[in-house]
């Protein structure tokens, strides 16, 4: 009889041990792994994850209850965002990726909502890099529009530019796209908008995890922010 408490305390302790390791541990190991790879989807510069789950081992099974993150430095498409939050309930993702693939993939979700932030400097990096003739070129972003000037040679002649315009979510993406352009220094009074420059891709909206909308594209002073969400019919 001695001998068999001790081996029914012992098949009892290890029971208690694997509960433990299953809702404590594993779960643990899968959230850091989860965390791990959406930075890297988001290619962010650093990015700040919470998971949890109740109980927490359906985690192992691709199951989230909530899912908050940020991410700081995001790449999206042509353009950085300065920060982005990502919120979710109901989430899932595919386990099987994850383990062979080493890629997150969410596969369906009750609800997620996206806010993005644009500042003048990741739009000023964007313009500079499509517009490379132009110089001294400065940006300032208003809740009415987006102000661009700087000085180029157009036609072999030194001219000053500006441009005016604001931030839309159109043809399955969102463009600075331009509503006035103007070369002062040729004897011109204006410019066609699509002779120069032409509307700027930011970032394809198939880019979005779930097929999420953008709900709002909002210019505030030195920048705009792009809200997103996705809610389950």
């Amino acid at each position: 009889m001695g001998a068999l408490r001790k081996g029914i305390a012992f098949l009892a302790a290890l029971l208690v041990l694997a509960a433990a390791f299953s809702e404590m541990i594993l779960p643990g190991l899968a959230s850091a792994t989860v965390a791990t790879r959406l930075k890297e989807a988001a290619q962010a510069q650093e990015m700040d994850v919470s998971l949890r789950s109740e109980p927490g081992v359906l985690l192992l099974f691709g199951q989230i209850d909530t899912l908050h993150a940020k991410g700081i430095g995001v790449k999206a498409g042509q353009i950085v965002l300065d920060e982005v939050t990502l919120d979710g309930s109901g989430v899932h993702y595919a386990p099987g990726e994850l383990l062979s693939e080493g890629r997150f993939a969410l596969t369906s979700a009750r609800t997620l909502q996206a806010q993005a932030i644009v500042t003048e400097g990741r739009l000023l990096e964007l313009l500079q890099e499509k517009a490379k003739d132009v110089e001294n070129l400065q940006v300032t972003i208003a809740p009415d529009l987006i102000r661009a000037s700087g000085e180029a040679k157009v036609f072999g002649h030194s001219a000053a530019i500006e441009l005016e315009g604001k931030l839309l979510a159109q043809d399955g993406g969102i463009y600075f796209h331009m509503t006035r352009l103007q070369a002062k220094g040729l004897g011109l009074r204006n410019l066609s908008v699509g002779d120069y420059f032409g509307d700027i891709l930011l970032t394809k909206l198939d880019a979005l995890p779930l097929g999420m909308q953008v709900d709002n594209v909002e210019q505030q002073q030195g920048r705009a922010i792009i809200t997103a969400s996705k809610k389950e019919t």
